[in-house]
């Protein structure tokens, strides 16, 4: 079964280079809370991409790539609803509590919220 059109995790909605996550952490915007950390940056496309920097230490790669899994699928369903003409790049805090998909889908959910309100100023 295929997933809907407007539901789908394109290419173009990744962050894909160096100079892209670079681009977005030097625009130094971003929002916090104790399990994820948020930088964006405005991009002139119309639509929000995301970038995952998830780190090594700390955790096995089996674990590092269901926090990768997880915030993909967060971006993935929420992306028809998100404020466009932004580049996010999301970092695990606490991969432990991000690995898990209610606490970081409110946590994802809350961050979106105080940086609509941020980009819009």
């Amino acid at each position: 079964m295929e997933a809907p059109r407007r539901l789908r995790f394109p290419k173009a909605a990744r962050l894909r280079t160096p100079e892209e996550f670079r681009a977005v952490r030097a625009a130094r915007r971003g929002v916090r809370d104790h399990v994820l950390d948020i930088a964006f940056r405005r991009n002139g496309l119309p639509l929000t991409r995301l970038g995952l920097a998830i780190t090594i230490r700390g955790i096995g790669a089996v674990h590092r790539n269901r926090v990768k899994r997880v915030l993909r699928e967060i971006f993935r369903l929420r992306r028809p609803d998100l404020p466009m003409g932004l580049d996010l790049v999301v970092v695990a805090r606490d991969p432990a509590a991000a690995g898990d998909f209610a606490v970081a889908a409110k946590s994802f959910d809350a961050l979106v919220r105080r940086i609509a309100e941020v980009a819009a100023r």
